[in-house]
Order: C-alpha cells, then structure tokens, then sequence
C-alpha cells in the first residue's frame, strides 16, 4: 500500500505541466548551480578564515566559568547590565569564530540576517579610554579574589577591575596581568609551565563594519542573487523550448511543416495519377 500510494503521488506529479516545467527548469540549471555553490563555499571558507583570525580570540559566553585564574580573562569583558544600555561584549555559544566550523556557521547565520544586529554589537569592541594606572589598581583588585570566598565579594571585586580596565583588555595588558600572577592565559587543560602571549578580547569597530559588509555585499547581494537569476533564464528557457517557433506573426514551424507535409503528398499524386489527368 505505501509503495502504491508513493506510485500514485509520483504519477499526479508527473501529471502537472507546471511541476514537470519546473522540474526540467532544475535539471537544466544544475551546472551553473554547482558551479555557484562552489564559488558561495569558497567565500565562506575565506571568509571564516579571516574570521578565525581577527576575532578567534574574543571570549565565548560559558569561558568565564573556567575555574582558576584562566576565567578571569573573559570576567573582564564587559557584560550586559540590568538597565540594558550596555550590550554584552561576549559572544554567544552558538555565534562566535573560536574555530572554522563554528565560524562558518555564524556567517550561515548572518547570510540570513538572523541576529546580525546582536553580533555587530558584541564584535564592535575597542578598547576604552583608561587611565595610566588602570592595570595597577585592577592587579591590585584581582589580588584580593584570593581573600573573597562569597559570590557577592568576589563579584564585586570582578566589577571593581573592570571598571578600571573598562570594555576590554588589550593583549598587552593580559600580559601584564599574567605576570602578575591574577590571569592565565593557558589553554584548558595546558599544565605546562610555559606561559603563552596573551590574546587580546577586544575586537575592532572599523573593521567588523568592513568584513560583514564585504561578505554580506559578496553573498546575499551578489552570489544568491544571481542564483536566482539563473533560475529565472533557465525557466524561461524552458517555458520558450516548449512553444512552437514563429516564423511570422500568423505562421509558426509547425504549420509550415503540415503544409510542405500537404504538398510533398500533393505531388506525390499527381506523378503517379498524370497519365488519367491527359
């Protein structure tokens, strides 16, 4: 019954003029629609590449719950407040280029104009005007989380130093904090003892405006549209294959083949029947 019933929908489908159109139409315009989404892999893979390098560094929501100093790092971006008038600078679990798969995704998820607004505000980090002392007093604040044992003290130091370091913290201000001891820059899992440079969590205003708006001019502007534009000729083709040519505006090929069709018998006859004609 359900390969009946499968047949039976195959059989309506093929039926339908327009559905039979349209499928041709997809079959036709398939090389040029590899051919598309081959250049659309590209640029994403060219583009997440990019991404992982400009903005790889920047923490992800659930990095600062690391335990230990390695936490610290991302406690001191800034977060969103309770009046909400200051975006979070930590990028969300699901939309961030820690690595070229995820960054892929988040430009898939761009390309659809699905929370662009959000990831333009927590990428357009830079660092805050501070003064020359900024990293001393936050050394100096980060020093006593040792002492704090309740959330409340220890959130209230964490606010404390970010308040001197302000948005975000440059690399060479994580450096300065790892050698004195309050930040850890190693990865989770790293227990070595060889500290690596740290990276820095701030982003670039200029540059994130550049690097969506090429990719998103490159992709929805150009590349899809085209895609669709191919569509549009190859239904067009189709529709056009299908109807009979005009040779004039009152005669088409299939009428001027019925006619020679006529004639050829027409002669025909009157080869074979002259001699009664006489």
């Amino acid at each position: 019954p359900l390969l009946s019933r499968q047949l039976r929908s195959y059989w309506l489908l093929h039926s339908l003029e327009g559905v039979k159109k349209l499928v041709r139409t997809l079959r036709s315009a398939i090389p040029m629609l590899i051919n598309l989404v081959l250049v659309l892999v590209i640029a994403f893979f060219c583009f997440g590449c990019l991404g992982v390098k400009l903005y790889g560094s920047m923490c992800v929501d659930g990095d600062q719950a690391i335990p230990g100093t390695r936490g610290t790092r991302c406690l001191l971006v800034q977060e969103q407040d309770s009046d909400r008038r200051h975006p979070s600078k930590v990028l969300s679990a699901h939309t961030h280029f820690r690595h070229l798969g995820w960054a892929c995704l988040t430009l898939l998820k761009i390309s659809t104009v699905d929370g662009i607004t959000d990831t333009l505000q927590r990428l357009d980090t830079t660092p805050a005007p501070r003064l020359p002392t900024a990293v001393k007093s936050a050394i100096a604040t980060l020093k006593q989380l040792e002492e704090a044992h309740t959330y409340t003290a220890r959130r209230a130091l964490i606010l404390t130093a970010r308040k001197h370091l302000g948005v975000c913290v440059t690399a060479d201000e994580l450096d300065l904090l790892q050698a004195a001891g309050v930040v850890d820059c190693r990865a989770v899992g790293d227990e070595s003892n060889v500290f690596p440079a740290c990276a820095t969590t701030c982003g670039s205003t200029w540059l994130s405006q550049v690097y969506f708006i090429s990719f998103a001019s490159m992709t929805s502007f150009v590349l899809l549209n085209i895609m669709v534009s191919v569509l549009i000729v190859a239904l067009g083709q189709a529709i056009q294959g299908r109807k009979p040519l005009a040779i004039t505006e009152n005669l088409s090929q299939d009428k001027l083949r019925q006619v020679a069709q006529r004639w050829k018998w027409n002669a025909i006859l009157r080869t074979a029947y002259s001699h009664w004609l006489i």
